[in-house]
């Protein structure tokens, strides 16, 4: 029923670093928005242990789409789904979560285009608050990192002192 959704062969990497060459679902979602169809950019990895454990699903956003993460999608674009929560073989399948994914991207949708206009950008003469405080954490981030290098040094000199004294080298 999902034309564009097809079978790929790829290597999946895990969170803890691991990898595991596994079956994936890519392709596009049809989902309507405000009167409009938009074809959702997906991609369902199905884990060796599918059918009976839910696939791990992201939103797969092209270059000229961002991630809109919310309640469903993080920003990595990772689903979070409650058919995928409390999936259950044989009544949970491909085909309802793809159904479920329209529903919930319908009501909010997980990707959204990129601004083609270009930003206007702030003067130095006008600088925004949030550049003003950034500002201000970074002098204050290299204030403790010159502490810190100070504290430092003196534990180097104490120890370098302690060190000859254990060594009766009292130069």
């Amino acid at each position: 029923m999902y034309k564009d959704l097809k079978p790929v062969m790829d290597t999946y990497v895990f969170n803890d670093g691991s990898f595991r060459d596994l079956m994936s679902l890519r392709g596009t979602v049809p989902v309507n928005y405000r009167g409009n169809v938009y074809n959702i950019p997906v991609c369902l990895w199905l884990m060796d242990t599918y059918p009976y454990n839910p696939p791990i699903c992201f939103v797969k956003p092209t270059s000229a789409m961002m991630i809109k993460s919310g309640k469903h999608i993080d920003a990595n674009g990772k689903m979070y789904l409650p058919y995928l929560h409390e999936w259950k073989h044989p009544q949970s399948d491909l085909y309802g979560l793809i159904q479920v994914m329209i529903v919930v991207f319908g009501e909010e949708p997980p990707v959204f285009s990129r601004p083609t206009t270009p930003r206007i950008l702030l003067t130095p003469e006008h600088p925004s608050q949030e550049s003003v405080l950034q500002r201000q954490k970074l002098q204050l981030e290299i204030e403790v990192l010159q502490r810190q290098k100070q504290v430092l040094e003196i534990q180097e000199q104490y120890y370098s002192i302690k060190l000859r004294r254990l060594l009766g080298d009292d130069a």
